[in-house]
């Protein structure tokens, strides 16, 4: 074991040594101009579309003149919004019978023919975990519309010609007093 991991390392220091052997270039390069730009993600085109899905459902991919998916972006976040009132309004029912079969002044309207605390409990507790179900539901509604908005904006500038091949060559590079490794190069084009 001890063997495998020195020849591991030993083996990953060779490899570095390879690699790193670079040409150096006659002019020398001036790094003291160099500035590190922050990414912002509401910059360009992709991040309008992703701020304006955040602040209106659907406005993203009306900026991505993605008309046909607006009326999915309102049914996916109107059914988590009317989800999420149905099991508030049933939680807030039986949460109300709970109280009133504890408190010993049973309300038939609210409670129906459910006279145990156990009953009316589990019940009730069945519609709290609904409603905070529900509530993380529209959370990853908005949410899929945002990334769905961001990406494919992004993806309109997407390379869909019909020559999506790819070309491998492999290659035997030397160096002069380096051990000598395989390389395969696969250009993207």
């Amino acid at each position: 074991m001890r063997i495998t991991g020195l020849l591991f390392v030993t083996f990953l220091f060779i490899t570095t040594s390879v690699v790193s052997q670079r040409s150096v270039s006659s002019s020398p390069t001036d790094t003291t101009s160099y500035v590190k730009k922050k990414r912002n993600i509401f910059k360009g085109q992709p991040g309008k579309a992703a701020l304006y899905s955040l602040i209106v459902p659907g406005g993203g991919q009306i900026y991505n003149k993605d008309y046909w998916k607006v009326p999915l972006v309102y049914a996916a976040e109107g059914a988590a919004i009317y989800y999420a009132i149905y099991n508030n309004d049933r939680y807030s029912n039986w949460n109300t019978c709970y109280e009133s079969i504890v408190n010993n002044s049973i309300n038939e309207i609210s409670c129906g023919t459910v006279t145990s605390t156990d009953t009316a409990f589990r019940i009730r507790n069945g519609f709290r975990s609904r409603r905070e179900l529900s509530f993380v539901f529209v959370g990853v509604a908005h949410l899929l519309n945002i990334v769905e908005a961001y990406v494919d904006k992004h993806l309109t500038l997407f390379d869909t010609s019909d020559d999506l091949s790819i070309l491998h060559t492999p290659t035997v590079p030397t160096f002069d007093n380096q051990v000598t490794l395989i390389k395969v190069s696969i250009p993207l084009n």
